[in-house]
């Protein structure tokens, strides 16, 4: 088994006068050669954007963009003619293919944090199309809300990859078992504490595991992780 631990702290940081983005991949003008993906998995971008400001219209292509509201809400407008607020408790998957423009601002007066992740798809130039769903409320438990097989009625991915997401209470257990032996894992701490074997992971930790079917986990503060299952190659 290998596990690596990436630290909180040790994400790379974007930081302007309304938004506050750790990176815990290479991204934008923050790059680390050590950090530059974990397989298919590319960025995941834990963002902070005050109330009424936002990322104004630009482009991607042939990406995996999935979105987590963590809390307050995103305006999502994209050139495939989608408007859509999502809120705290939903997520959105936008699979850009041919090419997609697209804004996010944050509607509220508040501020609001949501995760970014991009996969690179397993086929290129797709039709570009738009998905969302609400999380399930369902606490203890490891959903599956996004997946590379369309049999498993969730948010469709263009890739082999595995996207689970849950809330759980002091002393419970995360358990998890890879769909796929030639996968990795990334877990990352929404928010929380948990301990894997000798070591705590806390709010925006990360780990990332190889060469092994199962993680074991147990919740040291009330918790939420994302569990991220992808093709190392």
């Amino acid at each position: 088994m290998t596990v690596h631990i990436h630290r909180s702290e040790e994400r790379g940081i974007t930081k302007t006068s309304w938004l506050l983005s750790r990176h815990s991949f290479s991204f934008g003008e923050y790059y680390d050669s050590k950090r530059t993906q974990f397989g298919a998995l590319l960025v995941l971008n834990d963002d902070l954007v005050q109330g009424g400001e936002g990322f104004g219209m630009h482009g991607h292509a042939n990406m995996e963009i999935i979105t987590f509201i963590i809390k307050g809400g995103i305006t999502h407008k994209d050139s495939m003619k989608y408007t859509r607020t999502i809120r705290e408790g939903q997520v959105q998957k936008m699979s850009a293919g041919t090419g997609v423009l697209h804004s996010e601002y944050n509607p509220l007066k508040s501020t609001s944090r949501f995760l970014q992740l991009w996969i690179q798809p397993d086929t290129l130039d797709i039709a570009p199309s738009y998905e969302e769903k609400d999380l399930p409320v369902d606490r203890n438990i490891l959903h599956l809300v996004a997946s590379g097989k369309k049999k498993d009625h969730v948010l469709f991915l263009q890739q082999d990859a595995f996207l689970s997401y849950g809330s759980f209470d002091i002393g419970k257990k995360i358990e998890y078992t890879l769909k796929d032996h030639a996968h990795g894992v990334f877990l990352f701490v929404v928010t929380g504490e948990i301990i894997l074997g000798k070591e705590n992971l806390f709010e925006g930790d990360s780990l990332e595991l190889t060469d092994e079917r199962e993680i074991r986990c147990v919740v040291n503060k009330e918790s939420t992780v994302l569990v991220i299952e992808v093709p190392l190659e």
